[in-house]
């Protein structure tokens, strides 16, 4: 069953924010499946490049040399994510990595999860924005996942 099915757009507006969304798990609930992609990973524009390192540069060494820039280079977008059940922080996936999937349940969990019973109520998964270079497409899908899907 799906619980949560989210795509959106983030900007470098949503740079270092965080993006939380709520959903329900209903009693019963073996463990969950998290399935996290976004994209692009690595931004492509040469001028948009030189520009966002030249800033960064003159803002903490205070001057620039010329090519300096080039060895920063590819720039890349990070997103992440975390998670919280209702009584308690579950864990997080901040992982480079733009697709990934993890599971969260009492006998198994992914990297980073903590093994616990998939608790009823209202959960919460927040998209960390640790870098946002250029428009990013963002997909979330968190599904139930039954004792024998649990076993496999």
């Amino acid at each position: 069953m799906v619980l949560l099915d989210k795509s959106g757009i983030l900007t470098r507006d949503d740079d270092k924010t965080n993006v939380r969304f709520a959903f329900d798990v209903p009693a019963g609930t073996q463990a969950l499946q998290i399935e996290f992609a976004y994209s692009p990973k690595t931004l492509t524009d040469p001028e948009l490049e030189k520009q966002i390192c030249e800033t960064a540069l003159k803002k903490y060494n205070g001057a620039v040399c010329y090519d300096e820039y080039k060895q920063y280079l590819p720039l890349k977008n990070l997103v992440t994510l975390s998670l919280d059940d209702p009584a308690c922080y579950r864990g997080a996936a901040h992982r480079q990595d733009p697709r990934q999937i993890h599971t969260v349940g009492a006998a198994q969990s992914s990297y980073g999860f903590t093994n616990a019973p998939t608790q009823p109520g209202t959960w919460y998964l927040t998209l960390n924005v640790h870098c946002a270079l250029c428009r990013i497409d963002y997909t979330v899908k968190i599904s139930t996942k039954t004792e024998t899907e649990v076993r496999a």
